[in-house]
């Protein structure tokens, strides 16, 4: 088994297994039971040994997640010990992990609602600058004339920094919600179109002239020839657009939303509620941090051709 796990592993799993020992048999300051805690840790501890399992062929992969539940236990253990074991920092603008857990079950239901509204402003204005960004991308890449039009404009409105869009939004157009779509698209559009173009004149000539050769339709040239060679620039573009809009979707929240999770924390912080701002803190760093897995996923899909 130990031969299996790896020395790494190993020694996560026991800062792991410390930690829960440190939460489970020192009382804290204010004497309360920390159940709930202790049962969600040994759930992690569990599902990190069954990770850790699972990736035995995949070395590289079990390393770089030993790394991080080491990181994290670190970082757990000061924060509970400062907080709630040896009362080191004011509770009321640190919480301690029992109080954030509690505040999460108390608000799952709004929690939920927040992250829905959030989803809808995102998929929206991030979707329609990928169909936008990339269609036009593509065709301006095959076409030279309209590639050098585009790159002048590109350079000069990309460097803009979007957030500044959001006050004229708010004001011309008839709802926040449109104005968010607004923001986040021009956020997310630039630099999917940007590495668009790059990737489609970085195809390699031999296979436009091939293809040119074969005589292929216009449509068949798109989807077989530009389409899988611009990819990789595609995708590049995608994880900044993505990150971008997010940045953008919280900035547009935090100023004129009633739901979403930027709300969730503005509205929280005006009310010096700081357990729930450390709920939406976690919530968005989760929220980023699940979409930027699903888009790696995705390409490395997209592009297994690559890896063979």
């Amino acid at each position: 088994m130990i031969r299996t796990l790896g020395i790494r592993s190993l020694a996560a799993l026991g800062l792991w297994l410390v930690v829960i020992g440190f939460v489970l048999l020192f009382d804290t300051v204010v004497g309360k039971p920390e159940g709930s805690l202790v049962y969600l840790l040994a759930g992690f501890w569990l599902v990190l040994l069954l990770s850790f399992v699972a990736l035995k062929n995949k070395e590289k992969n079990r390393q770089t997640l030993a790394d991080l539940a080491i990181v994290f236990s670190v970082v757990f253990f000061f924060w509970e010990g400062l907080t709630a074991k040896w009362d080191v920092l004011d509770s009321f603008v640190f919480p301690s992990p029992a109080t954030v857990l509690s505040t999460i079950g108390q608000d799952k239901g709004e929690i939920t609602d927040h992250i829905w509204a959030s989803t809808k402003l995102l998929l929206t204005g991030y979707g329609l600058a990928v169909v936008a960004a990339i269609s036009l991308g593509l065709y301006a890449g095959w076409n030279p004339r309209l590639h050098e039009l585009i790159k002048p404009l590109a350079s000069i409105a990309s460097p803009i920094p979007p957030i500044v869009y959001i006050p004229y939004a708010i004001t011309l157009l008839p709802s926040f919600f449109l104005s968010s779509v607004f923001v986040i698209f021009v956020g997310a559009f630039w630099p999917i179109l940007i590495n668009t173009l790059n990737g489609v004149v970085h195809i390699e000539h031999r296979l436009i002239d091939s293809a040119r050769t074969l005589q292929l339709s216009p449509y068949t040239m798109f989807r077989r020839v530009l389409l899988p060679g611009a990819l990789p620039g595609i995708f590049a573009g995608a994880s900044i657009g993505l990150v971008f809009a997010f940045i953008l979707l919280t900035a547009a929240e935090l100023i004129g939303a009633t739901a979403g999770l930027g709300y969730y924390v503005k509205y929280h912080t005006d009310f010096g509620d700081f357990a729930r701002v450390i709920v939406g803190i976690i919530l968005i760093g989760a929220y980023v941090t699940i979409l930027m897995t699903l888009l790696q996923r995705f390409e490395r899909y997209c592009l297994r051709w690559k890896q063979r």
